[in-house]
């Protein structure tokens, strides 16, 4: 086989058993992340490569792997020819150094490299939908509050349940602190597609005694929570603790909440 068909062929399956590989680690389950990626095309070459010294050992004969200037003598023909081999040899030599400049980004700067924590809620089904918006005072509603750290390092997590009463313009009457959780979490690889492994879950039970419109309100506080000691109960609107929900509001803080409306 002439070098030039060699050298066409040679990019052309690499890419397609690249592709393959990411297809079958897809469908076994396997993440699609750097790490396993990597491994997992690292032995694929392995095992090629031992494959092909038993092919040749078992032919025999005297084997010289090939120099630069044998290389460079071998591709020269064709880089000085014309027409379609010459443009095939352009094409396949940007097609390398494009795939060499890829994986070094990648490598320095993974895809994945944002540093961030997930805040989730859960019903009492597992799902993220669903959620009871209309309950009597004295009520209790139960849910599943997750955290799962992407952080790229350990980060000590504080949750803070706060029932903010709101008006009919929207606005917040009151702000009743409720309680609040703490965990540590080592950082996992963020997930390529939608499905995610589960980090830490808590329960929570929420009861309301009062009538009116209130956000269950969880707010995710990265690393120790310097705060005074909060109670439970205890109306903190107009205070400097209203803060936390106002940065909350802006996205500042990570956080999710439910709607609910109390009645009688």
């Amino acid at each position: 086989m002439r070098l030039i068909e060699r050298l066409a062929l040679s990019s052309v399956s690499s890419i397609s058993i690249s592709i393959s590989i990411g297809f079958t680690m897809y469908y076994l389950g396997i993440p699609i992340a750097q790490g396993p990626v990597l491994y997992t095309l690292t032995l694929f070459c392995i095992v090629l490569c031992y494959l092909a010294l038993r092919r040749r050992v078992h032919e025999g004969g005297d084997y010289r792997p090939p120099t630069m200037n044998m290389m460079v003598s071998r591709i020269r023909p064709y880089v000085k020819g014309q027409g379609s081999e010459r443009l095939l040899v352009i094409g396949c030599t940007a097609l390398l150094v494009a795939s060499l400049i890829v994986v070094s980004l990648n490598v320095a700067d993974p895809p994945n490299s944002k540093r961030y924590s997930t805040l989730y809620l859960l019903n009492n089904d597992g799902l993220s939908s669903e959620f009871p918006h209309n309950m009597a005072a004295g009520e209790t509603i139960s849910f599943q509050m997750g955290i799962i750290n992407h952080e790229g390092r350990t980060v000590h997590y504080t949750a803070q349940v706060w029932l903010v009463g709101m008006n009919s313009t929207g606005a917040i009457s009151e702000i009743i602190y409720y309680q609040e959780f703490s965990t540590v979490l080592p950082s996992v690889v963020p997930p390529v597609s939608d499905n995610f492994e589960k980090q830490s879950e808590t329960r929570l039970d929420v009861t309301i005694d009062r009538a009116g419109d209130y956000r269950v309100w969880v707010i995710l506080h990265k690393d120790m929570l310097d705060s005074p000691n909060l109670v439970p109960g205890q109306d903190y609107a107009g205070t400097s603790e209203e803060e936390i929900i106002e940065m909350a509001r802006s996205n500042h803080l990570e956080n999710v909440y439910l709607s609910i409306t109390v009645t009688e």
